[in-house]
C-alpha cells in the first residue's frame, strides 16, 4: 500500500514516510507500479514490450538447463560466487587457514561478513578497462569477480584491520585510517587501468568505519566490527530459537548502515540512499513521497550476500527471502534493453549519446558506444525501476517453464542461474569489444 500523505504534519505520518521508502515492501511496490505506468505509455524515457519477455524467460531458461545437472542446483545469488572463480573456493580456503589456527565456527562468520561487506561496498561497476591481476594464480580479472579478488588481497593484507595480530578483519579504527592512495595501490589502479569512481568507494568505506564506531549493534568486546551484526540477529551465544532469523530482522541491521550512503535525497530531514525523484511517478503523485522511487540495489546486495555465510556457516535458516527483490543493476537491466523488452524514447537516446560523446571527448571511437546518464535521470531511474519488476516477471515464467514453486527456485537463484548471467553474456554477443551493458552512467562508484 502506498505511503499515506501527510494531512495534518504529524511526526509519526513523517517518520511512517521514511519508513516505508526504506523497507524492501516499498521497492517492490514502486517498481511494480513504474511498469503498470509504463505498459500504459505513462513514463517519459522509456517503453515496454512485454511480447519479448517470454524471449528472455527461454534464454534464462536455456542457460540454467546448460550449466545445470538439476535447477535444484543453483546456487543463491551472492558475493560468494564472485570468490568461487575458476573453480577455486578462495572462502573454503580461507576458513580451512583459520581452522587450523583454531578459529571457532562464530568468529569465521564473523570474518567471512567483515570481508562481504567492504566487498560489496567495493562492488559498483568498474567501467570497461580496468582490471586486476590475482598475487600467486596470476589470474586477470574484471568487472565484479575482479572487484572481488582484489577485496580478498586487500583483506588478507590487513589494510581493513587495526589488529596486527588478526589482520584478517574489517574493523572501525582499521577503515578511519584507509586512504584513496592506499586503496589505488591495492586495486592496481594507474593511468592505464582506471577504475570508475575510486574516490565514492573509499568514502563509503571511511563512513562504514565511522557508522560501526557510533552504533551499539556493531561494537564487540574490543573491535567494532561489520561481522558483530550476528549478535543483532540473535541472543550470545549466536544462535537464534529454531535457528531461525527473518529477513526483516537482517534488514533491519542493514539499514543500520543507511548512513554510509550519500546523502542524495532527503524526506523530512532524513537521508533516504539509493531513492530516486522520477517525474512518471510525480505526475501520478499525491504527497512528495509518493513520488520517489526507492530501490536500494547495494543495500539488498549485502543481504544477499550476508545470508549464505549465516546459513552455510552458522546453520542457521533465513525466513521471508521473498521479502527481497532482484537487483536494479547493469546486467539485470542489461538483459532487458538487449531482448527488446526495454527501449529507450528518441529523446531519451539522443541526450544519452549526446552525453556519451561529450564524455568520451572529440575524436574518440565510437563503436560500442552507448547512452550515457547521470544516476538521477529519468532514463536510469526507470530502467532501474522497470528492471526489478521486469525480474519478478522473470522468475515466474523460469519456474513456470522448469516445473518449479518459488521455494525450490527462490528468485536469488533465478538471478544467478540466472538473469544476472544472461545479461552479461547476451551484453558479449552484442558488444565483444567492451562486453559491457547496453546503457551506462556517470557512476561515482555508490549506486551499482
Amino acid at each position: 500500500m502506498m505511503s499515506k500523505e501527510p494531512s495534518n504534519g504529524s511526526t509519526g505520518t513523517l517518520n511512517s514516510d521514511v519508513a516505508y521508502l526504506c523497507s524492501l515492501h516499498a521497492v517492490r511496490e514502486r517498481c511494480t507500479a513504474m511498469l503498470d505506468l509504463a505498459r500504459a505509455g505513462k513514463t517519459v524515457a522509456m517503453d515496454v514490450d512485454a511480447s519479448k519477455l517470454p524471449n528472455v524467460v527461454d534464454f534464462v531458461v536455456q542457460l540454467i538447463r546448460r550449466d545445470y545437472k538439476n535447477p535444484t542446483d543453483v546456487p543463491p545469488h551472492s558475493r560468494w560466487r564472485h570468490f568461487e572463480m575458476d573453480g577455486i573456493d578462495r572462502i573454503a580456503e580461507l576458513r580451512k587457514d583459520w581452522a587450523a589456527q583454531g578459529v571457532d565456527n562464530v568468529e569465521q562468520a564473523r570474518r567471512v561478513l567483515d570481508l562481504f561487506i567492504v566487498s560489496v561496498l567495493l562492488d559498483a561497476g568498474a567501467g570497461n578497462e580496468w582490471k586486476f591481476v590475482e598475487s600467486g594464480s596470476g589470474k586477470t580479472y574484471r568487472r565484479s569477480e575482479g572487484l572481488a579478488i582484489a577485496s580478498l588481497e586487500l583483506f588478507k593484507a590487513g589494510v581493513f584491520s587495526s589488529n596486527s595480530e588478526t589482520p584478517t578483519q574489517v574493523d572501525a579504527v582499521g577503515l578511519s585510517k584507509l586512504t584513496v592512495d592506499a586503496l589505488r595501490s591495492g586495486m592496481q589502479i594507474t593511468g592505464t587501468n582506471p577504475l570508475v569512481g575510486l574516490d565514492g568507494r573509499c568514502s563509503l568505506l571511511v563512513k562504514l568505519g565511522q557508522v560501526l564506531a557510533d552504533s551499539v549493534t556493531f561494537t564487540g568486546a574490543k573491535y567494532a566490527r561489520p561481522g558483530n551484526l550476528i549478535g543483532m540477529c540473535a541472543p550470545d551465544p549466536p544462535k537464534p530459537t529454531d535457528n531461525a532469523v527473518d529477513i526483516d530482522d537482517l534488514w533491519a541491521v542493514v539499514q543500520q548502515l543507511k548512513p554510509i550512503w550519500p546523502s542524495r535525497i532527503t524526506l523530512h530531514g532524513t537521508p533516504l540512499g539509493d531513492v530516486w525523484r522520477s517525474r512518471t511517478m510525480q505526475a501520478q503523485a499525491t504527497s512528495e513521497a509518493s513520488a520517489l522511487v526507492p530501490l536500494h540495489k547495494l543495500s539488498q546486495w549485502l543481504t544477499y550476500s550476508l545470508m549464505e555465510p549465516l546459513e552455510s556457516i552458522l546453520g542457521w535458516t533465513v525466513l521471508r527471502k521473498t521479502h527481497l527483490t532482484g537487483l536494479a543493476e547493469y546486467r539485470n537491466g542489461g538483459l532487458f534493453l538487449d531482448f527488446g523488452v526495454l527501449k529507450l524514447r528518441d529523446e531519451a537516446l539522443d541526450r544519452g549519446m549526446r552525453q556519451a560523446r561529450e564524455q568520451a571527448g572529440k575524436g574518440a571511437d565510437e563503436v560500442e558506444m552507448v547512452p550515457l546518464f547521470y544516476p538521477h535521470d529519468d532514463a536510469i531511474v526507470e530502467w532501474r525501476a522497470l528492471t526489478v519488476a521486469l525480474l519478478d516477471e522473470v522468475g515466474k515464467g523460469v519456474r513456470g517453464a522448469l516445473g518449479m514453486s518459488a521455494d525450490a527456485l527462490e528468485l536469488a537463484k533465478v538471478l544467478e542461474g540466472g538473469t544476472w548471467k544472461a545479461g552479461r553474456e547476451i551484453a558479449a554477443k552484442k558488444r565483444p569489444v567492451t562486453r559491457g551493458p547496453p546503457m551506462n552512467l556517470i557512476s561515482d562508484g555508490t549506486v551499482f
